[in-house]
C-alpha cells in the first residue's frame, strides 16, 4: 500500500506539470521510471528522496530529452539524405547519428526504418546478440546495424580495441522495422509519435522511443526516424537531481 500511495503522489504532481507543458508521454514514462527505481536492487532504502521529487525536477529531465530529440530531425533534413544514393546516404546517416548518441546526455540510440524493410541503427548499447564480443568491443565507438532487403543482408558492425575498421557480424534476428510500435505509430499519425515504455528488441533494455517521419522534397515519407532513451538513463538523471 505504501508503494502505491507514493507512486500516486508522484504521478499526481507529474500529471499537473505534463498537462501544463503539453507533454503527453510523461505520464507513462514517469510511472515506468518510478517502478524501475523502486524495483532496482539496492535502491529501496533510498526511494524516499525519489518519491519526494518536485514536479519541476521531473519536467526538466523530460525537457532535456525533448531538446536533444528536436535537434536530430533538423540535422537529417539539412543533410538531404533523400537526395543521395542510398549507400552514400547511409554513410552520412551514421556520421550524423554518432554525435547525438555518443556525446549527448540522454539519447541511447538513433535509427531510421524504410518502407521496404530497410533499417539503419546507431546505438551505444551492445545488443544481446553480440554479448560474446563485449571484451573486444571499443565501447566508445557505439554499434551500427544495417538491414538491406535489396541485397538480402543484415549485419551489426562494431569496432574492436585492436582495429579502427568496422567489423560486420551477421544479424539473424529477422528484425523488420515496419512491425515495431515506433514505426507503425508514426505512420498512423503521419507525424511525431511517442511510444509507451517497452523493452528494446536488440538490447533488452526498457525505454521509450520518439519517432517522426522524414519527408522527401515532394512531401512523401522517405523513412521513419526513431530515437531511444532507456529508463535507466532517465532514472539516472532523476537520481542526480535528487542528489543535488
Amino acid at each position: 500500500m505504501g508503494e502505491a500511495g507514493d507512486g500516486g503522489r508522484v504521478l499526481t504532481s507529474l500529471g499537473r506539470t505534463v498537462l501544463a507543458a503539453g507533454v503527453a508521454i510523461a505520464l507513462s514514462l514517469g510511472a515506468a521510471v518510478f517502478v524501475y527505481l523502486k524495483e532496482r536492487a539496492g535502491l529501496l532504502a533510498g526511494a524516499e528522496p525519489v518519491v519526494a521529487l518536485e514536479a519541476d525536477t521531473v519536467a526538466r529531465e523530460i525537457s532535456a530529452f525533448f531538446n536533444e530529440a528536436r535537434i536530430v530531425p533538423v540535422l537529417l533534413e539539412r543533410a538531404e539524405l533523400d537526395q543521395l544514393p542510398r549507400p552514400l546516404a547511409r554513410r552520412v546517416f551514421f556520421s550524423v547519428a554518432a554525435g547525438p548518441v555518443l556525446n549527448g546526455q540522454e539519447l541511447t540510440g538513433l535509427f531510421v526504418g524504410f518502407g521496404d524493410g530497410g533499417f539503419w541503427q546507431f546505438t551505444e548499447l551492445l545488443p544481446g546478440a553480440l554479448a560474446t564480443e563485449a571484451e573486444a568491443w571499443a565501447a566508445g565507438d557505439g554499434v551500427r546495424r544495417e538491414i538491406d532487403p535489396e541485397a538480402g543482408t543484415a549485419a551489426w558492425s562494431i569496432r574492436t580495441r585492436e582495429s579502427t575498421r568496422w567489423s560486420p557480424i551477421p544479424d539473424a534476428s529477422g528484425y523488420d522495422p515496419r512491425t515495431r510500435p515506433w514505426y507503425t505509430g508514426a505512420m498512423t499519425r503521419q507525424g511525431a509519435y511517442w511510444t509507451a515504455p517497452y523493452r528494446f528488441a536488440s538490447s533488452g533494455e526498457e525505454g521509450i522511443t520518439y519517432a517522426e517521419p522524414i519527408l522527401d522534397l515532394d512531401g512523401r515519407i522517405w523513412a521513419v526516424l526513431g530515437l531511444d532513451i532507456t529508463l535507466a538513463r532517465f532514472a539516472g538523471g532523476l537520481e542526480r537531481a535528487v542528489a543535488g
